[in-house]
Parts: C-alpha cells; structure tokens; sequence
C-alpha cells in the first residue's frame, strides 16, 4: 500500500493493512496521515529493509524535487513488489512508475509556475513599495510648500497693514 495525504480514513485503512502484515509506504512528504498523523501505525513509518536510507528519505522530504520522491516511491514500491513476489511482477510496477512520474511532472510544472508567480508578486511589491516612498517625499514637498505659502501670506497681511 502506498499512502498519499489522508485523514483519519487513511489512517485507518494503513492500520488494518499493516496490522495484518501488507506492506505500507507512506509518502510521508504529503503530510496529513501518511506524516503520522491520525493514529498512523507507527511501525509502517519505520524504513523496511527493502528500502535504502536515500529512498526512504526522498519519501519524507519536502525539500527535494516532487519527481524524486516520486521515484523514491516506485523504487520502494518495486522492491516492495519484488520481495512479495519473487521477483516477479515488475509490469505492474512499471505502469505505476510511469504514472507517478507523469504527476509528479505535473506537480514540478505547477510548481514552477507558482514560483514565478510569487517573484512576480515580489517584484510587483517592490515596485510599489518605491511609488509609495515617491508618493510621501512629494507629499513632504506639497506640506512645506504649503507652509511657505501660509508663511508668505501672513508677512503680507503684516505688511499691508503697516
């Protein structure tokens, strides 16, 4: 079983898959239940011995690229099949391969998109950080100018009065 996000349904489901002895590799890097949340067997976020220290971590990383983890997890979900299997079985992994490789695609391509965004969004912000700081200095010039004139026009009253 590999488990993706989940509440407490997933949780669940994990449970009586691993407590009748399946094996569950959670895609921890998703959060929700498969990060341990919901009463997540905790023994199924342990690394099983088909998995190397790398793949296991690329699972939880949220640091990594998406398609890495993504790879981590058919190469998990392969060894997983192998062990099972004898061996056998590697058509079907290879199917899944290729799906979590086309999503994760996705998911960079998502993800790359955003960024951009978001330097647009900071590049926007600097930029009206700067009129903003334009807007007060030619404000300060009106306030004195204003002051000046009030100035010039009190010492003429004074004047024509004399």
């Amino acid at each position: 079983y590999l488990t993706v996000e989940g509440g407490p349904g997933v949780s669940q489901e994990a449970t009586a898959a691993f407590d009748r002895g399946a094996f569950v590799v959670p895609l921890r890097r998703t959060g929700g239940a498969s990060a341990g949340m919901f009463g997540f067997p905790a023994g199924a976020l342990q690394k099983p011995a088909f998995a190397s220290e790398e793949q296991w971590s690329l699972l939880a990383s949220a640091e990594a690229l998406v398609s890495e983890s993504a790879a981590a997890a058919v190469a998990v979900v392969a060894s997983c099949a192998a062990r099972v299997s004898g061996g056998g079985s590697m058509e079907a992994c290879a199917a899944v391969e290729i799906e979590l490789r086309s999503m994760c695609e996705e998911k960079d391509r998502q993800l790359e998109f955003v960024q951009q965004e978001l330097q647009q969004v900071r590049l926007d912000a600097q930029s009206a950080q700067s009129q903003l700081a334009t807007y007060q200095d030619m404000r300060q010039e009106l306030q004195q100018a204003m002051l000046e004139k009030q100035q010039a026009q009190s010492e003429l009253a004074t004047y024509q009065d004399m």
